[in-house]
């Protein structure tokens, strides 16, 4: 995980959230670490992290802890597709893969013959 001031230089979205300007320069480690020590040494630190999260719920934005799941498939192809026999008469073909049909984000199917490996991200 990058720190925010990393964010900060990289990313337009997140010097927006803070008005940063973009022809401002990015506070460094120690403004951020002095900063973060002087909310600490005044007991502010829960009391913000308390309005924003107040801030985040009145407006519907606040995600509780299990409230969303990210999944994603990613499709592994079996070795052989084509229901071959080998020398003993034995079929090739795998008989747990079967045909996955994918659409990408150009709107073109691929169909290939394998498995799907499911990952859920909460």
């Amino acid at each position: 995980m990058f720190p925010c001031w990393v964010f900060l230089a990289r990313d337009l979205l997140f010097r927006r959230f803070i008005a940063l300007d973009i022809s401002e320069s990015v506070p460094d480690h120690s403004t951020f670490w002095r900063f973060r020590q002087k909310l600490d040494k005044l007991l502010l630190m829960d009391k913000l992290l308390q309005e924003i999260n107040s801030q985040l719920i009145d407006k519907g934005l606040y995600i509780k802890s299990g409230g969303v799941s990210i999944v994603d498939a990613s499709v592994i192809e079996a070795k052989q597709c084509c229901p071959n026999k080998d020398k003993y008469k034995h079929s090739t073909q795998d008989p747990d893969a079967k045909w996955n049909v994918k659409v990408g984000s150009d709107g073109k199917s691929k169909s290939t013959y394998g498995y799907k490996a499911h990952i859920n991200v909460d």
